[in-house]
């Protein structure tokens, strides 16, 4: 990076299935970062749609409306802050789950997840395709290594991300509350770092999924592994 950038977190609480709702919240947050003169807005994962959307990722109609609604959100990127995006990408049939990268007024690029959880709450092999490894991508004076929750939960993607080029890596998370989870996270964040020497940003939902509880506490970690911010 030639020069300082500023991101911000916008740890939020989205509503499954209610995309139009989803797009004003992330709007309103864009609005008041923009306002503040950032750089970089980043979202949770699946932040559009809500998580977990189960079945609803399945129907073409909902990622349709979801990927045109990702269309009109990159439309106010045009001369302002970027946008990094979670929601599901359907592509001939197979959906993934998606971060993507809003800048300069289109959706600049799109990174799927390549580590799907399939235990305890998460039944994500069952609606969602793995996605390749993911690469980096450039936007500004950054190379950003986009990377969607469990990903960061092992050290292949992230290694992969740095030995490509990454400068900092972004972690968009869904990650539910469960005992010692908070600790959990910034162990697995602390090695990605460890392992790397790159900072990490770790953004998570907030608020309630029927039985599910999303606790935030979204991080951010510099290169030498030290907890810069804690939400």
């Amino acid at each position: 990076m030639s020069q300082q950038r500023t991101l911000t977190i916008a740890q939020v609480n989205p509503t499954v299935g209610a995309i139009e709702a989803n797009k004003q919240l992330i709007l309103s947050y864009y609005d008041e970062a923009k306002q503040a003169g950032t750089d970089l807005v980043i979202y949770p994962e699946m932040v559009l749609v809500g998580y977990p959307a189960e079945d609803l990722v399945r129907k073409p109609a909902f990622c349709q409306k979801a990927y045109a609604a990702l269309e009109e959100l990159a439309n106010h990127t045009d001369g302002g802050p970027g946008m990094i995006i979670g929601a599901p990408l359907m592509k001939n049939g197979v959906v993934y789950n998606s971060s993507f990268l809003l800048a300069d007024g289109v959706i600049k690029a799109t990174r799927l997840k390549h580590h799907l959880p399939n235990y305890g709450v998460f039944d994500e092999k069952r609606v969602f395709e793995a996605g390749p490894m993911p690469e980096p991508v450039a936007f500004r004076d950054m190379i950003l290594g986009m990377m969607t929750c469990e990903d960061m939960w092992f050290e292949d993607v992230s290694q992969h991300l740095v030995d490509q080029g990454a400068e900092i890596l972004i972690a968009p998370h869904g990650s539910p509350f469960a005992i010692n989870k908070k600790d959990e996270r910034l162990t697995h964040g602390k090695q990605r770092v460890s392992e790397t020497g790159v900072a990490l940003v770790m953004n998570n939902l907030v608020g309630g999924q029927d039985e599910l509880v999303f606790d935030g506490t979204s991080f951010v970690l510099n290169g030498a592994g030290e907890l810069v911010a804690q939400l």
